[in-house]
C-alpha cells in the first residue's frame, strides 16, 4: 500500500492539495502575524563597498630637475621640515642668471621707449638725433674716402710687383737665351722643347710670335705683350688696365717659368750656368707669388670697402629714420609696434626666468625630507629623482578593488574607515580620490587600486596602519524593497511569491539597487506593505 502511495502519478496530487491546505490556513489565520511572511517596506538601501587597505602619504613626491647640471649647493638634509615653495636644492646657473638680467634690461629699454613714443619727442632728444644724422654722413664720408685711399694703395701695390716681375721674367728670358745658345740650338727633342716653351713665354710676356730662336739683342728690344700692358698702365693708372695689366703678367710669368724649367740640366752647363739657372727659377717663383698676393688683394680690398660702406649707409639710414619718426611724432600704430615689442621683450624675459626656474628644485608641498641623495658639485640628469618629500598631516588609504566591485565606485563617493589600530567603534571620514584605469593581478584576480583620502588630518593617523574601508557607492531614499533572498530567477525574469488574499501568487518584479545589507529595491510588481513569503 505505501508503494502505492509513493507512487508519482498519486505522490503529486497529495503534494497539491497539502499546499492547497496550507494557504487556506494562512488565509484563516490572516489576521495574525505569520513569521514566514516579510512585509515590502518602504526606506533607504544603501549599497557599499568593503575593501582593505593599507595607509601611505597622500603625498609623497619624487622631485627632479628638468635639465641636466652639477649641483651647486643642497639646502636639506633628510627628516628637515621644509615649506611649500621653499628651494631645496639648486644646480650651477651663472649664465642663466645672467640672461635674466639681460632680458630684464632688455624689457626696461622696450618699456622706456614706449614711454617716449606715448609722450612724443622733446627738444633735446630731435637735437641729438639731428646730431647722429650728422655724424652718420660725416663717418659715411670717411669710410668712402678711406675706401678709395686703401683701393689706390692695393692697385699700386700691384702694379708695383707686376712692374718687378715682368722686369724679373725678361731678365729670365736673357739667361735661359745664353744658355740655349751655348748648348742647345741643335734639332733634338730636348732642344726643341726648350725653343717651343721659350715660344710661348716671350709672346705671353714680350708680344713677339715666333721667339723660340731669337737673340738677347732683340729680345731685348721688345716691348710688347703683357711686359708693354702693365708700362702703359704705369701711365694711365686706370683700374681696369691695371687689373688686365697685372693678369697678363702673372699669366706670363707662369709661362716662363715652364720655358725655365724646360732647360736640360746635364753635363753640358757649366756651374755658373746652373747656378745662374736655378736663380732666376727662384726670382720668378718669388715674383709669381708675391703678384698672385697682391692680385688677390684687389678683390680682398673691394668686398671690405663695400662692407664697411654698407655699414655705414645702414647707420646713416637708420639716424635718418629716427629723426623723421621724432619729426613726425608717435603714430598709433608705432605705438602699437612698441607695445608689440615690450610683449616680446616681457615674453624673453619670462623664458629666461623659466629657464632658471629649472635648476632650483622646490617642494610643491609642506612636509618632511623622507630621502635625499644630491651631492654637491655631483653631475645629475634630467628627470632623475635625487629628493623625496612626504607631506604633513594628510594621508591616504590604497586598496585593491576586484572588477566585480569597482564598476560600482565613483570618484568623490564618501567612505567611512576605522583602523585595526583603534577598533571599530572609531570611524574616519573619507572620500575616494583615485582609480586605476587598467587592472592588476593579484593572486590571479584583476583588481583595480583604489585612492581613499581622509577628510581631515588627525595625529591618531600614522603610515603604514591597516584600513577596513566602507564605500558608500549608491543610496536609494523613499523606495520599496524586500529581502534579496526572497526573489526568484527564471531566465532574465525575477518572481515572489506574494500572497494574495487567502492564495498565493507568484508575481513577477523589477529590480533595481542591491544594499550591503540584503536588502533589495523593487520599482514595479510590489506596493509598500505587500506580504511575500518568506
Amino acid at each position: 500500500m505505501w508503494r502505492y502511495l509513493l507512487k508519482p502519478k498519486i505522490f503529486i496530487p497529495l503534494i497539491a492539495v497539502a499546499g492547497i491546505a496550507l494557504a487556506i490556513g494562512f488565509g484563516r489565520r490572516s489576521n495574525t502575524p505569520d513569521k514566514s511572511l516579510v512585509a515590502a517596506k518602504r526606506g533607504t538601501v544603501v549599497q557599499e563597498v568593503s575593501v582593505t587597505g593599507s595607509l601611505v602619504p597622500a603625498e609623497a613626491v619624487d622631485l627632479a630637475f628638468e635639465r641636466t647640471g652639477k649641483i651647486e649647493k643642497v639646502l636639506v638634509k633628510v627628516g628637515d621640515e621644509v615649506r611649500a615653495g621653499e628651494t631645496l636644492v639648486f644646480l650651477s646657473n651663472q649664465d642663466l642668471r645672467a640672461q635674466v638680467l639681460q632680458a630684464e634690461a632688455a624689457w626696461e629699454a622696450e618699456k622706456a621707449n614706449l614711454d617716449s613714443l606715448r609722450k612724443g619727442t622733446r627738444p633735446e632728444e630731435l637735437l641729438a638725433a639731428e646730431t647722429k644724422v650728422e655724424n652718420a654722413q660725416a663717418n659715411l664720408s670717411a669710410v668712402q674716402a678711406k675706401a678709395a685711399a686703401d683701393l689706390d694703395t692695393a692697385y699700386d701695390a700691384a702694379l708695383t710687383a707686376a712692374q718687378e716681375g715682368a722686369a724679373v721674367g725678361k731678365a729670365a728670358l736673357l739667361t735661359l737665351t745664353d744658355i740655349q745658345y751655348a748648348h742647345f740650338t741643335g734639332p733634338t727633342q730636348e732642344e726643341q722643347r726648350l725653343s717651343q716653351a721659350k715660344t710661348v713665354a716671350v709672346g705671353a710676356l714680350l708680344g713677339a710670335a715666333d721667339g723660340g730662336y731669337l737673340n738677347n739683342g732683340t729680345l731685348s728690344l721688345l716691348t710688347g705683350g703683357a711686359y708693354g700692358e702693365i708700362q702703359q698702365a704705369l701711365g694711365n693708372r686706370t683700374p681696369q688696365q691695371i687689373e688686365q695689366g697685372v693678369a697678363h703678367v702673372l699669366s706670363a710669368l707662369l709661362k716662363v717659368s715652364s720655358a725655365l724649367n724646360a732647360v736640360p740640366v746635364n753635363f753640358l752647363l757649366t756651374s755658373t750656368e746652373k747656378t745662374n739657372l736655378a736663380t732666376e727659377k727662384n726670382s720668378v717663383n718669388s715674383e709669381t707669388t708675391t703678384l698672385s698676393a697682391k692680385d688677390q688683394g684687389i678683390p680682398s680690398q673691394k668686398a671690405l670697402n663695400a662692407s664697411n660702406l654698407s655699414s655705414a649707409q645702414s647707420a646713416l639710414r637708420t639716424a635718418e629714420d629716427e629723426l623723421n619718426l621724432k619729426r613726425a611724432g608717435s603714430t598709433p600704430e608705432q605705438i602699437s609696434a612698441q607695445e608689440a615689442r615690450v610683449k616680446a621683450a616681457l615674453g624673453s624675459l619670462q623664458s629666461a626666468q623659466a629657464a632658471l626656474g629649472k635648476t632650483l628644485l622646490t617642494s610643491p608641498v609642506a612636509g618632511t625630507v623622507a630621502k635625499q641623495e644630491a651631492k654637491l658639485g655631483e653631475l645629475v640628469t634630467a628627470n632623475t629623482a635625487v629628493l623625496s618629500v612626504v607631506s604633513d598631516g594628510q594621508f591616504a588609504i590604497e586598496a585593491n578593488v576586484p572588477e566585480t566591485d569597482i564598476v560600482k565606485i565613483e570618484l568623490g563617493d564618501r567612505a567611512r574607515v576605522v583602523l585595526d589600530a583603534y577598533g571599530s567603534e572609531v570611524g574616519f571620514a573619507a572620500a575616494v580620490v583615485g582609480m586605476d584605469q587598467t587592472a592588476t593581478l593579484v593572486e590571479g584576480v584583476p583588481t583595480y587600486k583604489v585612492v581613499i583620502r581622509f577628510a581631515d588630518a588627525d595625529p591618531r593617523i600614522r603610515s603604514g596602519m591597516t584600513a577596513n574601508v566602507e564605500i558608500l557607492t549608491e543610496t536609494r531614499e523613499g523606495v520599496v524593497s524586500i529581502p534579496a533572498r526572497l526573489v526568484l530567477e527564471r531566465g532574465d525574469k525575477r518572481f515572489v511569491k506574494k500572497l494574495v488574499g487567502d492564495r498565493v501568487e507568484e508575481v513577477e518584479i523589477k529590480t533595481g539597487l542591491l544594499g550591503s545589507d540584503g536588502s533589495l529595491e523593487v520599482t514595479a510588481g510590489l506596493n509598500e506593505g505587500d506580504r511575500v513569503l518568506r
